[in-house]
C-alpha cells in the first residue's frame, strides 16, 4: 500500500521542498499538490527542484484540469520531467474546478476530459496520438512512463474512472493487470446480464411510473422479471468477488494496525450512523408512502 501526502505550493517554494523531502524521508511513496496557478505557485516548476532533491518520491497534481494548458504541453512537461529524473511523476486529473472558476470559467465537459486524458497518457508514454486532426509524437521522449488518475466526484465521472481505467490498463498489456488476469469466465459471462437487468429494472419502473395503471400489462411482468433477474445475478457477482474484496480489506487493516497500532478507524462511528439512519429513514419513508401505490398491489 502507498501513502501520500498533499502539499499546498504556497510561498516560498522553498518550504514545498522540505516538506517533499521529508516525506521521502518517513516514507512517503508520494507527494501531491493542488494545480490552480492563480491561487497558488505554479507546481511543475517546484516538481523539478522536488525530483533534483529526492530519490524515491513520485509527484503530480491533485488534480490538474485539461482547460488551464493546452494538453500538449501538459503531456510535454510529464516526458520532460521523466527523462531528467527518471519517470516519477503521476497526473491527477479532473474536469477543473478553481482553476477555471477563479477567471469565471466552467468545468469541462465528461467527454473533453477523456479526450485529454488520452492525449495526455499516449503522449507522456513516448506514443503517437491524434491531436486536432495531427498525428503527433515527441521525437525526443522514449522511455517515458506516465499513470493518469481521474478525480471522480459525480456517478458518470466515478464510471469513467473506474471502468474506463481498468479496461486501458488490462487492454493495453499493462504489466500488473497482466500478471492479475482477467475475471473468472463465470463473472466475466455475468457482468453484462448485470447491466441489462439493471437497465431494464430501471426502465420498466420509470415507464411504470410515467404511464400509470394503463401501462399495467406487460411492463408490470417485464418489471418483476428482469428485478429477480437482476437480484440474481447482481447476487453471484458480488459473491464471486466477495474473496477478492475480503482479502483486500484484511490486507488494509493489517497494514494500518503495523503503521499506527491500536488506532481507531477515523470517522467509522460517524459511516456507521449515517449507514443506520439511512437504512431506517427509507423503510419508514416505504411505509410512509405504502398506501400511495395500493393501485398496484391488486
Amino acid at each position: 500500500m502507498d501513502f501520500g501526502a498533499v502539499l499546498q505550493t504556497n510561498p516560498p517554494a522553498s518550504r514545498t521542498v522540505a516538506l517533499a523531502k521529508l516525506a521521502e524521508q518517513h516514507g512517503f511513496s508520494h507527494v501531491w499538490t493542488f494545480d490552480s496557478h492563480l491561487l497558488w505557485q505554479e507546481p511543475y516548476v517546484i516538481y523539478s527542484q522536488i525530483l533534483a532533491e529526492t530519490r524515491r518520491i513520485t509527484v503530480g497534481p491533485m488534480v490538474t484540469n485539461p482547460a488551464t494548458r493546452d494538453w500538449t504541453v501538459t503531456a510535454s512537461t510529464y516526458a520532460t520531467l521523466n527523462e531528467m529524473y527518471g519517470n516519477r511523476t503521476i497526473c491527477g486529473i479532473g474536469r477543473g474546478d478553481s482553476a477555471v472558476r477563479v477567471t469565471n470559467g466552467a468545468p469541462t465537459t465528461l467527454k473533453t476530459l477523456r479526450e485529454a486524458i488520452h492525449v495526455i497518457r499516449e503522449l507522456a508514454n513516448s506514443r503517437s496520438v491524434e491531436y486536432n486532426g495531427a498525428q503527433l509524437q515527441f521525437p525526443w521522449s522514449v522511455g517515458s512512463t506516465l499513470d493518469v488518475w481521474v478525480a471522480a466526484y459525480g456517478p458518470l465521472a466515478l464510471k469513467l474512472a473506474s471502468t474506463g481505467y481498468r479496461f486501458i490498463r488490462y487492454y493495453t498489456h499493462d504489466a500488473a493487470y497482466g500478471r492479475k488476469g482477467p475475471p473468472p469466465p463465470a463473472l466475466r459471462v455475468l457482468a453484462p446480464l448485470v447491466v441489462v437487468f439493471t437497465v431494464l429494472v430501471f426502465a420498466t419502473g420509470v415507464a411504470l411510473l410515467l404511464l400509470g395503471q394503463s401501462s399495467r400489462d406487460p411492463l408490470v411482468l417485464v418489471h418483476k422479471v428482469s428485478f429477480f433477474a437482476w437480484l440474481a445475478v447482481t447476487a453471484i457477482h458480488v459473491l464471486g468477488h466477495m474473496p477478492e474484496i475480503l482479502r483486500v480489506l484484511t490486507s488494509a487493516r493489517a497494514t494500518r494496525r503495523e503503521l499506527i497500532p491500536d488506532a481507531p478507524v477515523p470517522g467509522g462511528g460517524g459511516r456507521g450512523a449515517a449507514l443506520g439512519a439511512g437504512l431506517v429513514a427509507g423503510l419508514v419513508l416505504a411505509v410512509a408512502l405504502l398506501g400511495q401505490f395500493s393501485a398496484w398491489t391488486h
